[in-house]
């Protein structure tokens, strides 16, 4: 059916700051294992792709290490995120990769995410949320 405005704020209540980034493959490894940390419980820091595909096996432990405000500090032991694939490639973790999102979870730590610190900041402010998903869908 037709998508209105109105849709467009239901689905993204918070209208984040939109940003690109060029991250290295580790950093987008440990930013999905972030996310996928409390699986299967829904929870906020789940990232939310576009291009990439994984498995998550929750049968295995979250390895994930967070400091008393509830920010990743390290990643130890064995991983929950597999066979991460950019664009049908598999991710290098030593490869640098450009992608975009929300300026909160990029650069401020949304959900206690650090994974991106250190990454290069290509462009701070590409636009709110509602009105990129708004030029493209209306």
């Amino acid at each position: 059916g037709d998508i209105t405005y109105e849709d467009i704020i239901d689905v993204l209540p918070f209208n984040d700051t939109i940003c690109t980034i060029e991250a290295t493959g580790q950093q987008i490894l440990d930013a999905l294992e972030w996310g996928a940390k409390e699986l299967p419980q829904e929870q906020g820091p789940f990232l939310q792709v576009s291009g990439i595909t994984l498995e998550i096996n929750t049968g295995i432990a979250s390895p994930c290490v967070a400091n008393e405000q509830g920010t990743l500090v390290g990643i130890e032991g064995p991983r929950r995120v597999s066979n991460v694939r950019i664009n049908g490639e598999p991710i290098d973790p030593n490869k640098k990769y450009i992608g975009g999102g929300a300026t909160h979870v990029l650069l401020n730590h949304g959900g206690g995410n650090t994974a991106f610190d250190g990454a290069k900041v290509i462009q701070s402010d590409c636009g709110l949320e509602y009105f990129i998903l708004t030029d493209v869908t209306l």
